[in-house]
């Protein structure tokens, strides 16, 4: 819910009074009806992502991703990752592919990477990423280092046939990206004090 309230409000009576006063007619739902239905939204929003993601891919394209952590208000942890590519006619997509509860407290490259893989596998995608785009956190070095090794897993299995096409695959090399504007809000953040200057005599 948008203001991070729990999905039990629905249940509240003094919600329940709020509905009923403004729209008396409109039925209401218990909160499990409210999960059920969205779970089932959500199955069908992403068999829709799953199938753009899979014509992008038939027609010869590849797929770059974003991929960031934080922390919510509810005090849980949060990893997103989007999917980014251009189609033929020029035209820019972006698209949230999923957005994954942390459950460990403090998470290594190698639990980063599981969850990564998580969404990449299941959306079919693994062997077409080209880059990852993240900020300079130390456990991300290793979750990319942990992913390229997980690529070259796949690929090392694969026919002649995919793996000509799926050749392009993810490499630190070429596809670690730092994201800058995360380096810029640092610096401007930073105590002027951490700097130290050389001034020319």
């Amino acid at each position: 819910m948008m203001n991070n309230l729990s999905f039990s409000l629905v249940d509240k009576p003094e919600t329940k009074a709020l509905f009923s006063f403004l729209s008396p007619h409109t039925k209401q739902i218990a909160r499990t009806t409210l999960v059920k239905d969205l779970k089932v939204k959500y199955v069908l929003i992403e068999e829709v992502i799953h199938q753009k993601l899979q014509e992008h891919i038939n027609s010869g394209g590849r797929i770059s991703l974003t991929t960031d952590a934080w922390a919510g208000n509810n005090k849980l942890d949060y990893i997103a990752v989007t999917g980014h590519y251009i189609k033929k006619d020029r035209e820019h997509v972006s698209l949230l592919l999923d957005i994954l509860e942390i459950d460990e407290p403090i998470y290594s490259g190698a639990y980063l990477c599981q969850k990564l893989v998580e969404v990449t596998d299941r959306l079919e995608i693994s062997c077409v990423i080209m880059s990852v785009i993240r900020d300079n956190a130390k456990p991300n070095d290793l979750m990319l280092d942990d992913y390229e090794d997980l690529i070259q897993d796949q690929y090392d299995i694969m026919d002649d046939r995919d793996k000509a096409f799926f050749y392009c695959k993810f490499n630190r090399k070429d596809g670690d990206v730092r994201c800058c504007t995360h380096i810029y809000n640092i610096t401007v953040q930073a105590d002027q004090s951490d700097f130290h200057y050389y001034i020319p005599y």
